[in-house]
């Protein structure tokens, strides 16, 4: 199991971040932060180190786990939707290809495995 959290937060944090801007301008220097601590107890230890490494590889890993292991934790990843896709921003901000290549095949699995649900 990718993301252990069953049971969902999302209005609390939707209130939380209703103000937040994420598109068409760069993040601010710490949202990756708040979203590494926000995404802490929801994700297993070793894919959260991956996601919010500086190596670009190591995240383009972290984007592979996710896609590899949504069939099996469903309910679990619709239940962190907001902090996946945040996370998703994130990398799609930054210029590596790699990792935005990555990430891009995540959300067409994680699209994708929603639309069955």
């Amino acid at each position: 199991v990718v993301v252990r959290v069953a049971c969902s937060d999302k209005e609390k944090r939707a209130k939380l971040h209703r103000g937040t801007k994420h598109i068409y301008e760069d993040p601010r220097p710490d949202a990756a932060e708040e979203l590494k601590a926000a995404l802490g107890p929801v994700l297993r230890k070793d894919l959260a180190v991956l996601m919010f490494a500086a190596d670009f590889k190591k995240q383009a890993q972290a984007a592979e786990l996710l896609a590899t292991g949504f069939p099996g934790a469903a309910e679990e990843t619709v239940a962190a939707l907001d902090l996946l896709l945040r996370w998703c921003v994130l990398r799609l901000v930054e210029s590596n290809t790699t990792s935005l290549l990555k990430t891009m095949d995540y959300l067409a699995t994680l699209l994708e495995g929603l639309k069955d649900l």
